[in-house]
């Protein structure tokens, strides 16, 4: 299933079915390319918005003498545009990175190799199970896995002790402390709902059932007011309204100063901001704990994920079996999750780097085993959640619809409907058929 923009909005899965059996019969458009095998070293270029991944491409090189890869540093709000553009002139880089909530809409170019060719199959069962859903489709495979950001609430154990609270473990719980902590300090809120970041929403939607979108046979369902995210819309539009949490942008300089002076009490955060609340405030070491997501049912174990990213070859390689050994070694080889999890305190995707203890050295500042937390919650992401083939723009739109919300001129669930209906109209104009 490509699911791919389309000539035309009346184009069939006849013709879908057509240029799969096609590519079928030619073994892909890559195969040829990768059929034999160089006598000389080859050199791959490597798209990648982390720079602190050089040490670990050097390492590669170092250990693969016929094989050279050479990064070039991309931020990732200049990638993508940059990545689809050169995708259609046929020049893209041999690998690129790929973040999971974009992994739909560079597949949807038909840009990627199904890299299954290469034996990748066989290493699924390294990987934490919810990641692989994220990066097949069918028997395809589109990347591999290399971080991801499993949910966690972080909070100032501090300030829930001055006030006599504990850790909230449901959702009414995390209420009825943001009106107690509001009351008894108006200066002071339980957490800050970032206004622009719609992957901080999708998150905690992905954790309440919700499924923006769905591939449907030859369509995309599109759902992002659905039952489970209006769940979510709604319980905070309660606490917005009640001016109980603050709403400032995750961008402005705000919303970091209230992390660092305690003025907010709480962190919805993915394992990987764990390390950037503790550099930006080394003063607070010992001051903040750990918790699982709260929770929509009492008892239960449901978390959410938020960032991460995947390695992916492009159909513009010369060499996608080389290519595909360098994805294969940066996602699985222990030399590499080890310096990865060391000097880059990535959190891996594999259950042989979850082994390895990253975020170790954060112990001490969060008063507990930081890996432990976030593994469980790991263990515990609907495996089902699908990305669409539109999040640069379904997110930009949110952003920017956002600001009626926090002004009081919409609600967040009214937003969602017209977010729903702005999606639909945009993917259909740009070729894809969406299910009515």
């Amino acid at each position: 299933m490509s699911l791919r923009r389309l000539r035309s909005s009346h184009v069939g899965l006849a013709l879908l079915l057509l240029i799969g059996l096609m590519l079928a019969g030619c073994g892909g458009p890559d195969s040829s390319a990768s059929s034999a095998t160089p006598d000389k070293p080859v050199n791959l270029t490597f798209w990648n918005f982390n720079k602190l991944q050089q040490s670990t491409v050097d390492a590669f090189n170092k250990s693969h003498p016929l094989i050279h890869v050479t990064m070039n540093v991309i931020p990732a709000v200049q990638l993508y545009p940059k990545l689809e553009a050169a995708i259609k002139a046929g020049n893209a880089p041999d690998i690129t990175r790929v973040e999971y909530q974009m992994l739909p809409t560079i597949e949807a170019t038909g840009g990627l190799v199904d890299i299954s060719q290469f034996g990748v199959s066989s290493l699924k069962d390294q990987f934490v199970p919810w990641t692989w859903n994220q990066v097949s489709r069918g028997n395809a495979i589109y990347a591999l896995p290399m971080d991801t950001g499993p949910m966690a609430l972080a909070y100032r154990t501090d300030i829930f002790q001055k006030y006599h609270l504990s850790a909230p473990k449901t959702w009414d719980e995390f209420a009825q402390d943001a009106a107690t902590l509001h009351a008894a300090d108006p200066n002071l809120y339980i957490t800050d709902f970032p206004s622009n970041d719609a992957g901080w929403l999708e998150a905690l939607a992905w954790q309440a059932g919700g499924r923006w979108f769905s591939p449907a046979s030859d369509a995309w369902k599109v759902s992002i007011n659905d039952a489970g995210t209006l769940k979510v819309a709604n319980y905070w539009q309660k606490l917005i309204d009640s001016h109980i949490v603050a709403t400032d942008s995750d961008a402005s300089p705000v919303f970091s100063q209230n992390q660092i002076n305690g003025k907010v009490a709480t962190i919805l955060t993915p394992a990987w901001n764990t390390k950037y609340i503790a550099s930006g405030a080394p003063q607070n070491s010992g001051k903040w704990g750990l918790a699982p997501l709260p929770q929509w049912v009492a008892g239960q174990q449901v978390s959410a994920n938020m960032g991460g990213s995947t390695n992916a070859v492009t159909t513009s390689s010369k060499y996608p079996e080389q290519a595909a050994e360098f994805v294969k070694w940066i996602s699985t080889n222990s030399q590499a999750l080890t310096e990865q999890v060391n000097t880059q305190k990535i959190f891996p995707s594999t259950n042989a780097g979850l082994a390895l203890k990253p975020l170790n050295s954060l112990n001490t500042y969060y008063n507990q085993n930081v890996v432990d937390v976030f593994k469980t919650a790991s263990e515990h992401i609907d495996t089902s959640f699908t990305w669409g083939p539109s999040m640069l723009q379904t997110n930009a739109d949110y952003a920017d619809m956002t600001k009626d919300v926090v002004s009081g001129k919409e609600t967040l669930a009214s937003l969602l409907n017209s977010l729903q209906t702005k999606t639909v109209s945009s993917l259909q104009q740009q070729g894809f058929s969406v299910q009515k």
